[in-house]
């Protein structure tokens, strides 16, 4: 099992927005390529004035498009559907699905075969003699009475039409051809026709007269310039190869090359559930809208995939999700994923739903003292044996020091969140800090409108070798300092091995029976 604690704040863009979002991340190994992933967004704002959060990706990921070029979604019924197809961009939100109309999962894989009513690569549309294009065109285009439009077709002209093409192979790399082509059978002329730059994948150039006679081309730069000439890459065949293959004047059917197979394509599925708790009349409170899947191709070597999570999130309350991650075979994932969409979760969590440990913040005394002397103050954090706050559970030990203040394990009302803040290797008194302001290193801002520059050190601004660290100790009172007094703040450092028992320290404990004697006495 692996869990950990990040802070949603952006990394390394200045911005003038502070953030009160702590994401909560575990990892579990299931076995047979299963694991668990849960999530938990806590909003630790200010219960009076802290932002409401209405929009999650829970989580944001995705997948190396080199690696899984093919997004498979799910249906209703469970079944894995057509693969996406060309893939559409990220941000275009062609096709953005519920998940309650889905089957649960999302998959990604290796190459797969193209949809058969697919191959084929859509064709543009133009009038003869003119410098209309219509792309994209649809067959009802072509068919009203008043059309003026004609379907393009690429038509080799003549013998050896190809010859290599060096300023588009200068400019782009590769290898490139121009090739002269028939202007078309309703006369007038064909216009510039822009070709699909790297076509969502290789095309094959196949000869309407020989199917055995075909090229593979990797970017058409145009359909048509205008000129009478095409301007394509075959990195495979060189002109006269091209001009061989082709010696008839061959009209050209294009169509996407498909070296996908479904018998070894291997696949990481997503398994995100069908979003049961939406239906559910008691999370009306916090569910905004369905959550929906959101995916599309990157302009980079990535598919982007998340699920948004459109809820409403107080602060004070912390968001979660279980979903799962599945390695398999691609002809298996079907069967497996369906086995662990019932297993997902997600659900809204107030202040009061569960018992955490007691938590308690010491420290060795002579604050002031030691602050003078360039030192800072070690302090340390011990933990209840066991969850709960009564008897024998609410039990805390430390080895040495004095008790300053107590908390939780967890957050409630009324309660934030304290980090222990380290700025470099440099002066300890300006560069470590204990409290809840997760900004109490950072660069200060001469107005609120200035940037927050979270990522770097005060002091240290224009060093990139110098990055503050958070680690999360516990949640203690909102109210002034937590009762913690002298022990937080700048030139405060956390010991992790402060409350350890050592050969010549004294053993102290702090239970709630020996708090309440000394109530009494007072």
């Amino acid at each position: 099992e692996c869990r950990f604690l990040s802070w949603g704040t952006q990394a390394h863009v200045p911005t003038s927005y502070e953030s009160d979002l702590l994401y909560l991340h575990r990892y579990r190994d299931c076995g047979d390529g299963v694991l668990e992933y849960t999530q938990g967004f806590q909003n630790v704002g200010d219960a009076n004035a802290g932002d409401v959060l209405t929009y999650l990706n829970a989580p944001w990921g995705g997948v190396r498009t080199s690696s899984l070029p093919e997004t498979v979604l799910s249906g209703s019924d469970g079944r894995m559907t057509e693969k996406e197809f060309p893939l559409h961009k990220f941000g275009v939100d062609t096709k953005l699905p519920d998940l309650n109309q889905m089957g649960g999962y999302t998959t990604f894989s290796t190459p797969l075969p193209i949809p058969p009513d697919e191959k084929l690569l859509p064709l543009p549309c133009y009038i003869p003699g003119t410098s209309s294009v219509k792309n994209p065109c649809a067959d009802s285009d072509l068919q009203d009475s008043w059309s003026r439009y004609t379907r393009f077709q690429l038509k080799l002209s003549g013998r050896n039409p190809c010859n290599y093409f060096a300023p588009h192979s200068d400019r782009f790399g590769g290898y490139y051809v121009t090739c002269r082509i028939q202007q078309g059978d309703a006369g007038g002329g064909i216009p510039r026709i822009d070709g699909c730059r790297r076509c969502k994948g290789p095309l094959r150039f196949t000869s309407a007269l020989n199917s055995d006679s075909f090229i593979i081309v990797t970017d058409v730069v145009h359909l048509s310039f205008g000129n009478g000439r095409a301007y394509f890459s075959s990195p495979g065949a060189t002109a006269a190869e091209i001009n061989a293959k082709f010696p008839n004047s061959d009209p050209l059917i294009i169509a996407y090359d498909d070296p996908g197979r479904t018998d070894d394509a291997t696949a990481l599925t997503y398994v995100h559930g069908v979003d049961e708790e939406y239906n559910d009349p008691a999370n009306s409170d916090w569910f905004r809208s369905p959550t929906r899947a959101r995916f599309g191709a990157a302009g980079r070597d990535f598919t982007v995939f998340t699920v948004n999570a459109r809820i409403t999130l107080k602060p004070g309350r912390t968001y979660f999700n279980r979903q799962y991650l599945i390695t398999d075979r691609y002809a298996d994932m079907e069967g497996h994923a369906n086995e662990w969409v019932d297993e997902t979760s997600a659900d809204m969590i107030r202040g009061n739903d569960y018992d955490g440990r007691k938590v308690e913040l010491w420290w060795g005394g002579g604050v002031e003292e030691e602050k003078k002397g360039g030192e800072a103050v070690a302090v340390g954090v011990a933990f209840a044996s066991e969850r709960g706050g009564n008897g024998e559970n609410s039990t805390v030990t430390c080895a040495r020091g004095i008790k300053k203040c107590t908390g939780s394990s967890v957050h409630g009302p009324g309660t934030v969140p304290f980090f222990h803040i380290t700025c470099g290797g440099g002066d300890v008194s300006s560069s470590s800090y204990v409290g809840p302001d997760l900004y109490a290193l950072s660069p200060a801002r001469a107005s609120v409108s200035d940037p927050i520059r979270s990522y770097a050190c005060a002091g240290n601004e224009d060093d990139p070798t110098v990055r503050p660290t958070w680690k999360l100790l516990g949640y203690f009172s909102s109210d002034g300092d937590g009762g913690c007094g002298g022990a937080i703040g700048i030139g405060v450092q956390y010991d992790p091995t402060f409350c350890d028992p050592g050969e010549n320290d004294k053993d102290v404990s702090s239970t709630v029976e020996e708090e309440e004697e000394e109530e009494e006495e007072e």
